[in-house]
């Protein structure tokens, strides 16, 4: 099996669990619990979308789509954690999940993000590493000349942490050990599984 066949197979086994379990008898209970542990990191993701929406979407819709001189979007520089996946499909409806997974069958050979479609991003919220993702061009071309944007851009990246860097309690740990308490398993649970971070956590005193 080729790395893109793999990467695809536990895209396709987390989206199944998660839908299994959603769509299961705790289904309706589970959302409401996981929208409010979600709540403060959706309101962050709507300032950071605002943001970029405002700054740099005509950068970003000229280097990646159409010159297609941007790394974004590229299968290798996405990383996507279970929390991710989780987020989105809270986001989504049945159809919007079902495009997810008719994507994976379908594999690229231009070296592009499976779920980049003609329109943009197949996903609802997209992995926070995607939506934190700035190429040189675009550091060298917009940031820095602006300081202002510069330090706001910072700001959101160390918001960043507080969700994902398991140095302290973080949604995105809390997410995925409500799963496994309820005997789910995924390879995209980094936080559980990754030895880098699991190393960070036992050195903070969370293991």
């Amino acid at each position: 099996m080729n790395s893109e066949s793999a990467y695809n197979l536990e895209q396709r086994q987390t989206w199944e669990m998660i839908a299994q379990l959603l769509q299961g008898q705790q289904g309706e209970s589970l959302s409401l619990e996981i929208a409010g542990l979600i709540k403060p990191y959706l309101d962050f993701r709507k300032e950071l979308a605002q943001f970029q929406e405002s700054k740099f979407k005509d950068f970003c819709t000229a280097a990646c789509f159409d010159d297609n001189t941007s790394a974004c979007c590229s299968r290798e520089g996405i990383v996507t954690f279970f929390a991710d996946a989780l987020v989105n499909a809270v986001a989504s409806t049945p159809k919007q999940i079902q495009t997810l997974l008719n994507a994976l069958d379908k594999p690229r050979e231009d070296g592009r993000c499976v779920y980049l479609s003609d329109t943009g991003c197949l996903w609802q919220i997209p992995p926070v590493v995607c939506a934190l993702f700035v190429c040189d061009r675009l550091e060298r071309e917009v940031l820095a000349p602006n300081s202002d944007w510069r330090k706001t851009w910072q700001a959101f990246a160390e918001k960043r942490k507080s969700f994902t860097w398991p140095d302290r309690p973080v949604l995105f740990d809390s997410l995925e050990k409500l799963f496994i308490e309820k005997g789910f398993d995924s390879p995209l649970m980094y936080l559980n599984k990754s030895p880098g971070l699991l190393k960070i956590k036992a050195k903070a005193g969370l293991l």
